[in-house]
């Protein structure tokens, strides 16, 4: 065997002698059926030739079985049988029809493998000499170097030879692609082939058992001789399959070279292509810009010669010919865009190919080691900005549209009948002209139109150029930016999962004591101090304005703390309306933490102002900067919490918590600014060994102090979150108050294990996120807290208002009015209650935090954006197998994950989505209470519904799985669990139904009050003592129901007077009367009536009958009304009767005192 040769024959052989040990122990078994069914075929195996025929002689026989077939089958179909004697006959035959017609498919696939194999039989014996042919031939096809331009060419004959070669590049690349496909293809099979061999031997060894095993008993002779042949060819057909397999991968190592050669002569050619392409479109252009510069002189001199009449004419083709020259035209861009095509879709191949690149290494390294990790990192700093792609594409999106609108409006311009302003031109001259300056102008208005013709035709080729080329430019980067995203996609979803340094071990402390002597180094520190003096000596006058600035700031520390303190007692007592002061406190808290960060920033400023410098001084610089935006928040964060300002005066928060919190954010001020400084100046430095040793410990240290932070303040006996807590107790926040424990200490403590480990990129990825979530986190509470303040500030307002009206109407009433108003009933404000920024309305709250949570998810999103990819790798993790629809879904952790998501959304959306919708939507709409309590209750139960769908989709649980189960399910508690299903309809029905709303007032059973919740499965009354009554809903579609309130609130109250015998009895109705017209919520519509009910025996007994609008003035008019009735009747002397009993005595045997209630004056006295 040739040495050159030993790679393909390698391959080969493998292939050969998998096919032998099949075909070993299928031997005996295909002997038998050749002999027994395929005769002609066995015969003839030996034969070339006959391999070519044999199958024809045989698919003439199947043919002819076929066609007595379907004859047998039409006699039975049209026979006068019975239909079952029928179908009985023509069971068998059916039968038969498919087992030839699998036999005749089998044929073609033999014919269709044996091609194959001597098509890749032939290609790999006669792949020399087509090499050596191919290497003989011309390197590339004839393709001129330069452009051979004619002399006098036009510029259409300019274009239509620029629009040939970009015909042939055209077809070039497509020749190009073709063979990249081609060996795209051969690759992907080579990867199949060997599973197919396996597929193929497995089916073959099925057919030989179905071979060796006995007819069944009741199967007809003829139909059992055409399944043996049927699977005989069927076993050939597999065999010539195995054959042409056995072939393909030597074909293919054969014919790689020659492949390859096309694919570079393909590329040289499609590259001399571009070359030429190029410079032809150089060409085109500059001959269309110095063309369009000549007919702008032209213009120029026609309109400067023009005569009066056809001024206009000639300056309109000035300015069409000024056009073409516009650096903004079309000529102009196209110049800016000529090649830029073709640079940016070799740049989106050459990613293509890179991308390919690094997914075979990993493959063939059985997966991302470092290296390919340190390979990714470095491949992602070199990707394309996709921000500036996607301005491009924007940009030139809109560019296409302005040329697009031009063209309409030149399109406009070419339609217009030269005529017709040639005849409105004529009209227009004075009639005096004699006849030989007419024709002058006529024909001198002749060619101006002429040459605007041209302009126009010369203007719209240009437009139309530059469209094109617009339109393939915003092809080309819309597939760079796709594969670039693809790229960076790919690259994050791996990249926070590969080691990207080693592991802390023994030699990292010695390398941290040797970055620490070198960054104390004093050579380095006295570079840096002499940037500053040098930059001092070169700059003095900005640098001394600077400092005298910086001076002056870090002197104002106590002003600015006494007018903290003075507007902290600016919005006590009876200045609490007033939220300016708020904004000014924040405005002067973050003044007071910008001090000491505003001198870092100028000294990194003064440090990098210059180059040439070591770079140990940029370092510093860089560090600085670094440092000093971290100071400022966590100086910003103890600024809000001092004395008197922004936490203690305007947010009332407790003191024993925010002294708390200003006491740890001073160590931590101090803490991790310093950290900072070492970790990115270490970075920055580009001292791979100091930056891995000391600057990742400094790195560690500082989510050490984060994670130590947060234990001393999210601890759940704290004063911090007892704080939090003391108004949210039961709350989420409360219940899961551990949680944020364990994720605020957990998580800074994971990221510093992960540096440790080795993934120091991972570890830095997931810090900046971090802190951004920690600066999000922070400025969501904080506006939070202002907006609080403000809807308390603006509530207060509304209230005081509303107490002087109270007061001033107070003070205008008289009568009934005045009494109840100094009884008490009007709220009279106390300016000394202790409010906090928390005392808001309840709907108001829930949009609030509803809106502040909104945006922290929303921000947290936007934080985390770039590192969600990584979590793909999830999806790797199968848990499971599932059925869906009939194809087999892993179950994977991503999507565990998800549905637990959904979960936590479902929960979250189900209880504000609803008060959100009530108060953005349903209040402003002509509803009533029960409706917008309806479709609350409807939207809570649909999105349950829908997240709790979702999720249990994403684990694979469908409706097909659980229908069942809920079936049987309800089908077996409707027993147990009768009433609490009776109820959940009945909750159903009075949603849908509404016989009563919330807010009304209704009387069920003996309980009567107000509706204050529906639920599912019982409603809630509030009755007139102020208990809650939990009703189950069945009471109300089963029992009695009294809606005292459904369709009309009109109510009438009956008040029974008994007087006594022998009251004025007409002075008594014209009184009653009078009190009830009196009365401000007694109804004039019906009108109150008097009714002399008759005689008993104490009184005369009379009924004041009266309406009211609703019963929620019920009880003040039963008192007022009372009460009214008892003063009047005292006043016009009127007795109300009382029982009277006479007592008759028949005999006494004692004598009895009796008390006199008027006992006689004695004698004395």
């Amino acid at each position: 065997m040739p040495a050159g040769q030993a790679g393909t024959w390698s391959v080969g052989d493998e292939t050969m002698l998998q096919i032998s040990r099949t075909r070993s122990r299928q031997t005996p078994v295909l002997l038998l059926l050749a002999l027994a069914v395929l005769c002609p075929l066995a015969a003839g195996a030996a034969d070339v030739s006959g391999e070519a025929t044999r199958p024809a002689l045989e698919r003439d026989q199947v043919e002819a079985e076929r066609a007595a077939l379907e004859a047998r089958i039409k006699d039975v179909e049209g026979a006068e049988i019975e239909e079952e004697v029928r179908q009985r006959q023509l069971a068998p035959l059916l039968q038969l029809r498919q087992v030839l017609a699998d036999t005749l498919t089998h044929l073609d696939a033999i014919e269709r493998h044996r091609a194959r194999a001597s098509q890749s039989r032939q290609e790999r014996e006669g792949a020399a000499a087509r090499l050596e042919a191919l290497k003989a031939g011309s390197a590339v096809p004839a393709v001129p170097a330069e452009p051979q331009v004619p002399p006098d060419a036009s510029l259409a004959q300019l274009e239509q030879a620029a629009a040939q070669v970009d015909a042939d590049l055209a077809a070039a690349g497509r020749a190009l692609a073709d063979v990249d496909a081609q060996l795209q293809r051969r690759t992907d099979r080579r990867k199949l082939v060997p599973d197919r061999i396996a597929e193929v031997s497995g089916q073959l060894e099925d057919v030989n058992g179905q071979l060796a095993a006995p007819a069944p008993a009741e199967e007809p002779a003829d139909l059992t001789a055409a399944r043996i042949r049927s699977l005989g060819a069927r076993g050939q057909a597999l065999e010539s399959e195995l054959e042409a397999l056995a072939e393909e991968i030597p074909s293919y190592d054969a014919t790689r070279e020659i492949v390859l050669t096309q694919r570079d002569r393909a590329a040289q050619r499609v590259a001399a292509l571009e070359r030429l392409s190029n410079a032809w479109n150089e060409i085109v252009n500059e001959r269309r810009i110095r063309d369009a510069a000549t007919e702008a002189a032209r213009a120029r001199r026609e309109a400067a010669r023009a005569l009066p009449p056809l001024r206009a004419l000639a300056e309109e083709n000035e300015r069409l010919a000024r056009e073409r020259t516009d650096p903004e035209g079309a000529a102009a861009g196209i110049s800016r865009v000529l090649g830029l095509s073709e640079r940016i879709d070799r740049q989106a191949q050459d990613l293509r190919e890179e991308l390919d690149g690094i997914k075979e290494r990993v493959q063939l390294a059985g997966g991302f080691t470092r290296g390919i990790g340190l390979l990714l990192l470095r491949k992602r700093d070199e990707l394309a900005d996709l921000g500036r792609l996607r301005r491009d594409i924007r940009r030139h999106q809109e560019e296409m549209s302005r040329i697009a609108l031009a063209r309409v409006d030149i399109a406009e311009q070419r339609r217009a009948d030269p005529e017709s302003v040639f005849a409105g031109v004529m009209a227009g001259l004075d009639p005096g002209l004699s006849e030989a300056d007419r024709e002058v102008i006529e024909t001198q208005a002749r060619q101006l139109l002429q040459t605007r013709r041209e302009y126009l035709d010369a203007l719209t080729g240009d437009h139309d150029a530059y469209f094109a080329r617009l339109g393939e430019l915003l092809k080309s980067e819309r597939a760079l930016l796709g594969v670039s995203e693809l790229y960076q996609r790919y690259i994050d979803e791996h990249i926070l999962w590969v080691q990207s340094a080693p592991s802390l071990g023994g030699t990292t402390l010695p390398h941290a004591v040797q970055a620490v002597r070198g960054f104390l180094a004093p050579a380095g520190w006295a570079a840096v101090g002499g940037a500053l003096l040098a930059d001092v000596r070169r700059h003095p006058v900005t640098v001394g304005f600077a400092v005298l600035i910086l001076i002056a700031f870090l002197l104002s520390r106590r002003p600015l703390r006494r007018r903290l303190v003075a507007l902290g007692e600016a919005v006590q007592g009876a200045q609490r309306t007033r939220f300016a002061p708020t904004l000014r406190a924040l405005l002067v808290s973050l003044l007071l933490a910008a001090r000491w960060p505003a001198l870092l920033l100028f000294l990194s400023w003064r440090l990098a102002a210059d180059a040439g410098l070591p770079e140990f001084v940029y370092a510093v610089s860089y560090g600085l900067r670094s440092a000093a935006l971290m100071l400022l928040v966590a100086a910003s964060a103890r600024a809000l919490c001092q004395k008197g300002g922004l936490a203690d005066r305007h947010f009332r928060m407790r003191t024993e918590a925010r002294q708390v919190l200003f006491r740890h954010l001073s160590w931590f001020a101090a803490a991790a600014p310093s950290l900072a400084f070492v970790f990115f100046a270490l970075q920055r430095q580009g001292n791979e060994v100091w930056a891995q040793s000391l600057g990742r410990l400094a790195f560690m240290l500082g989510l050490l102090a984060l994670s130590a932070l947060s234990i001393l303040l999210l601890r759940p006996g704290g004063q911090v979150m007892q704080a939090a807590l003391a108004r949210r107790r039961g709350g989420w926040l409360d219940r899961l108050r551990t949680i944020w424990l364990i994720v605020g200490a957990g998580v800074p403590l994971a990221i510093a294990a992960l540096a440790g480990f080795g993934y120091y990129y991972s570890a830095q990825q997931l810090q900046r996120r971090l802190h951004g979530s920690i600066l999000l986190l922070l400025g969501t509470l904080l506006v939070g807290g202002l907006l609080s303040r403000w809807l308390l500030v603006v509530r207060m307002r509304l209230v005081l208002k509303r107490v002087q009206q109270e007061r001033q109407k107070e003070a205008d009433s008289t009568g009934p009015a005045a009494e109840s108003a100094r009884d008490g009933s009007v709220p009279v404000a106390r300016e000394e209650e202790e409010e906090s920024v928390y005392s808001l309305g309840l709907q108001t709250m829930q949009l609030l935090r509803f809106l502040v949570t909104f945006a922290l998810v929303v921000g947290l999103w936007l934080v985390w954006a770039d590192v969600l990819p990584a979590l793909n790798v999830l999806k790797g993790a199968v848990l499971w197998n599932t059925e869906v629809a009939g194809e087999t879904v892993p179950i994977t952790l991503g999507s565990v994950a998800f549905a637990a998501l959904a979960v936590l959304l479902t929960v979250i959306a189900s209880k504000n989505l609803p008060a959100l919708l009530e108060i953005a939507i349903l209040q402003n709409l002509r509803m009533d209470r029960g409706v917008r309590f309806a479709v609350t209750s409807l939207t809570r139960y649909t999105i349950s519904i829908i997240g709790v769908v979702v999720a249990f989709g994403a684990i694979g649980i469908g409706w097909a799985k659980v229908q069942w189960l809920i079936a049987a399910m309800t089908f077996g508690l409707g027993f147990g669990l009768q009433e609490i299903f009776a109820n959940f309809v009945s909750g159903l029905v009075i949603i849908f139904e509404r016989p009563m709303r919330v807010g009304d007032t209704v009387t069920v059973g003996d309980t009567t009050g107000t509706v204050t919740r529906i639920r599912i499965r019982a409603t809630t009354i509030l009755d007139w003592d102020r208990r809650e009554m939990i009703v189950p809903n069945k009471e109300f579609i089963t029992g009695r129901l009294v809606n005292w309130t459904l369709s009309d609130t009109t109510h009438r109250l009956h008040f029974p007077v008994g007087i006594a015998h022998g009251s004025d009895t007409r002075l008594a109705e014209q009184t009653l009367l009078r009190l009830a017209r009196e009365d401000p919520d007694v109804m004039e519509d019906p009108a109150p009536a008097v009714v002399f009910r008759g005689f008993v025996d104490s009184a005369l007994d009379f009924e004041l009958r009266l309406f009211i609008p609703s019963m929620e003035v019920y009880g003040a008019v039963w008192h007022r009304m009372n009460m009214a009735i008892d003063d009047a009747f005292r006043k016009e002397g009127i007795e109300i009767a009382f029982p009277q009993h006479d007592v008759h005595i028949r005999s006494v045997d004692v004598p009895f005192p009796v008390d006199m209630a008027h006992p006689p004056e004695r004698e004395d006295q």
